[in-house]
């Protein structure tokens, strides 16, 4: 393995990462206000919906667009963000917990992956952030 490890980064080829690895990357993203993390791993006609935005992002352009814009009014306003890594039917997803006046406001963020890329996110309620055992994993 260590082999196959040292001629891929020689040859300069990429490792598949599995879901959870994306998953964590993406907390990266979120914990760190800093889209850098998932840029190379999201497919061009990658997806986005979230229950609090009208319409669906369908491209990786336009989504790093918006979560840069994000994540930069989310810095300026001082806000407490934290990207949590859960597990719910084996499957891996991110609970997002923003803290304003004392009040956790909690959503699911859901992470789809196909071949070590990133597909596909949605931000919502379903399943409740309540529903995820956490795994105490915060991504840095």
């Amino acid at each position: 393995m260590c082999v196959i490890y040292l001629l891929a980064l020689i040859l300069n080829l990429s490792i598949m990462q599995t879901n959870k690895e994306l998953v964590i990357e993406f907390g990266k993203t979120w914990n760190n206000l800093d889209s850098s993390f998932i840029r190379d791993l999201l497919i061009q006609d990658f997806h986005y919906a979230s229950q609090w935005v009208f319409s669906e992002i369908e491209n990786k352009k336009d989504y790093l667009q918006y979560l840069d814009s994000k994540l930069s009014a989310i810095a300026e306003s001082g806000g407490n963000l934290v990207a949590e890594l859960g597990v719910l039917n084996n499957n891996y997803y991110l609970v997002l917990n923003q803290v304003e006046d004392d009040n956790d406001n909690k959503t699911t963020f859901l992470i789809n992956t196909k071949n070590g890329k990133i597909t596909r996110a949605d931000m919502c309620l379903v399943p409740a952030p309540e529903s995820i055992t956490m795994l105490g994993i915060t991504p840095k």
